[in-house]
């Protein structure tokens, strides 16, 4: 259970005089806004910026000793302060979490070098000087904090200078209510960071982490909201996603604690279509040509789009929307003679997979 301390009065010192420092944006996936404008990656940050994501997005800043903070989706943070002692390289930066979560890796304190790193939650205040956590603002006002490593120091939001908790690697605490109650949580392990392709067929790659005893992966298909499967996967191991039907997923991913704890999902979203036809050919006829393809399962049509290369031309011939088989005969009305160039589609509804090509008669 973290403890609850009294609280001290900061000692008189002298305040150095303090550089302002500028962080970057490293990492941005989706809408990300940086005081009120789009921002890119490699976009530079500064005292009094806010930044917004939405709910499909997502970005972490570098700072100058390279410690970084993580910005999940539906978060706003402000920038209070960004600075640093140019004789000591110590940083001092202050973070405003209006909403919504983030994760932190401090690098800490060395030497002379003292970082005075804060974050203020509608309800809390949480300082550290070195150490990796996460806290989340919930839009009712309650705050959760969380260390990996280090100490992080917890105060009241009216009361900064008055800590009344010390959270040690592995503890984790809401502040609710009014009063900001302690109650002890288990600590979830980390989100998932994946690697691989997205596709049938591609393979997730799930690492191995401190604290991570498995991963539990559910594919949901959103179109007719039903779970297609449920796994779990060990850490190190790499998974195949299966062949599914045509439509839009979402790949729902937690890590595990060995007490059976989870932590919060990583959501990928995954689109399939249909395959590419197999077995494309074009052939001479009595009828003029004669173009062919394998059945593409789940393809309720095909489109076919022929371009003549006679003359060193590219002309498009003719496109067909062809159904119930694969098969089409064709004629341009000036014997068939030269180079044609076909594609086919397959078709599910709306959804267009990805076309086959090929080449044929030559004269």
């Amino acid at each position: 259970m973290p403890k609850e301390v009294a609280g001290a009065k900061n000692a008189k010192a002298v305040i150095p005089v303090m550089e302002d420092e500028m962080a970057s944006v490293k990492i941005k996936d989706g809408q990300l806004t940086l005081s009120g404008r789009p921002a890119s990656a490699g976009d530079r940050v500064r005292k009094g910026d806010i930044l917004v994501t939405d709910a499909s997005s997502g970005a972490v800043l570098q700072f100058s000793d390279g410690s970084t903070l993580a910005m999940r989706s539906e978060t706003r943070l402000k920038i209070n302060e960004l600075s640093i002692n140019p004789a000591t390289r110590g940083a001092r930066r202050d973070f405003g979490l209006s909403e919504g979560r983030v994760e932190a890796d401090i690098v800490p304190s060395n030497g002379e070098r003292k970082n005075d790193v804060k974050v203020r939650t509608p309800r809390i205040v949480l300082s550290v000087r070195g150490t990796q956590f996460r806290v989340e603002a919930q839009a009712n006002g309650n705050a959760i904090a969380e260390v990996v490593s280090g100490l992080v120091s917890v105060s009241r939001l009216h009361a900064p200078l008055q800590t009344f908790a010390n959270l040690e690697p592995g503890q984790a605490m809401l502040a609710a209510g009014q009063k900001q109650s302690l109650q002890e949580m288990p600590l979830p392990p980390p989100r998932p960071e994946l690697e691989g392709e997205m596709a049938p067929g591609g393979w997730l790659y799930f690492p191995q982490r401190t604290g991570v005893a498995a991963y539990r992966l559910i594919i949901s298909g959103t179109h007719v909201l039903q779970i297609f499967r449920s796994v779990s996967v060990m850490p190190g191991s790499a998974w195949q996603i299966p062949d599914l039907p045509v439509g839009d997923y979402v790949l729902d991913v937690r890590s595990v604690t060995t007490a059976g704890v989870e932590g919060r999902p990583a959501n990928l979203n995954m689109t399939v279509l249909p395959s590419s036809p197999k077995g494309l050919r074009i052939s001479r006829s009595e009828n003029g040509l004669e173009i062919s393809w394998a059945p593409v399962i789940q393809a309720s049509h095909y489109i076919v789009e022929i371009f003549s290369l006679r003359d060193r031309a590219d002309e498009s011939v003719g496109r067909y929307e062809i159904s119930g088989f694969e098969k089409l005969n064709f004629n341009d009305g000036q014997g068939n003679r030269g180079l044609f160039r076909v594609h086919v589609t397959a078709a599910s509804g709306d959804r267009l997979g990805k076309a086959a090509t090929t080449m044929g008669p030559a004269p």
